[in-house]
């Protein structure tokens, strides 16, 4: 099915025969001022040159049942002179839905996932598929297939949702914050290959009262944690943070570089070795570092003017033992 000219209202994808259906815009525009209802077992797709937009703040999309195909939006969302947001809500399982395609997104409102959906996101790396933020409840789940796929900007919330790193060729992301709500899961995928890295950077990461965030299938040297120096509420998140398989009453947190700490699990006590730091060891360490450095710097000069005497001081003291033991040596023969 294609569209002839740009189409106001509502609009529902649905087979009654078995086949997949799918709407091409044909470089028309589709506003979705109703409510675009997902009604099929066999996956659907929008596609083709246009856009989807609303005269609303915020598009509606909902699922008439359980479908194992995913219903695929090819075609680019925007904003309409205001911000257009997305709101997704499953059946009450098992539910999904992929922005892909070869244009960017450009709509700039809120996407709010709840009551099990899963959206993926793999239009091709470095294509933003959401400029905004990003609501994640209710069992839902946020996958990233490619890399760069949120705004820098956009901040993530999770309540009951979860994150996943998916590829297989590794992903990158960056966000100005992660929140957790009540309870949050990230999770990186299986692969072996330490050569495809998962990294996601954060300026700032921050666990609400009675919150916890559960890392999962992390592994050391293919999956990266980086939070900036700068957060505020990092010291506080450490200790609501648990990797699966990791010594659940330890974080490791090492100076990754001038701008980021790198957050890790630590192993289990039978393993776990003298050179691991608590997190909020490791924070209080590096602020203390910061205001000792001018008292460093001038110790270490005067320690410079006074080596020498210090050594020579310490040579004859040395000299002076030896030749009393000595002495006591042979008064004894």
């Amino acid at each position: 099915m294609s569209l002839k000219g740009d189409h106001k209202g509502s609009v529902t994808l649905q087979s009654e025969l078995g086949w997949y259906p799918s709407l091409n815009l044909n470089g028309y525009t589709l506003f979705l001022d109703g409510r675009l209802l997902y009604n099929t077992t066999h996956g659907a797709t929008i596609l083709g040159k246009g856009s989807i937009t609303s005269n609303n703040n915020t598009i509606d999309i909902g699922f008439g049942g359980h479908s194992k195909y995913g219903f695929r939006i090819d075609s680019t969302i925007r904003d309409n002179g205001h911000k257009v947001g997305l709101r997704v809500s499953g059946p009450g399982r098992g539910a999904y839905i992929e922005m892909s395609g070869a244009e960017a997104n450009t709509f700039t409102g809120d996407v709010e996932l709840s009551n099990f959906v899963t959206l993926r996101l793999q239009k091709r790396d470095g294509l933003v598929s959401i400029k905004g933020n990003v609501f994640v409840n209710s069992h839902s789940q946020l996958i990233f297939d490619t890399s760069h796929q949120l705004s820098r900007s956009s901040v993530v919330t999770l309540n009951n949702g979860s994150l996943y790193f998916n590829s297989a060729n590794g992903v990158y992301q960056r966000s100005k914050q992660l929140t957790v709500d009540n309870s949050g899961v990230l999770l990186f995928g299986s692969t072996q290959n330490v050569n495809f890295l998962n990294k996601l950077y954060l300026d700032n990461l921050l666990i609400r009262s009675g919150g916890e965030l559960i890392v999962r299938n992390w592994k050391e040297g293919r999956d990266f944690i980086f939070v900036k120096k700068t957060s505020k509420n990092l010291a506080d998140a450490l200790k609501k943070m648990k990797f699966d398989g990791y010594d659940p009453r330890r974080i490791q947190l090492e100076d990754y570089d001038d701008e980021y700490w790198e957050v890790k699990g630590a192993p289990e006590p039978a393993t776990y070795g003298a050179g691991l730091m608590l997190g909020v060891l490791g924070l209080v360490r590096y602020r203390r570092r910061q205001k000792q450095r001018s008292a460093r710097l001038t110790s270490e000069r005067h320690f410079s003017t006074t080596r020498g005497a210090a050594v020579s001081d310490r040579f004859h003291l040395i000299w002076e033992l030896a030749l009393s033991l000595r002495d006591k040596t042979n008064s004894q023969i």
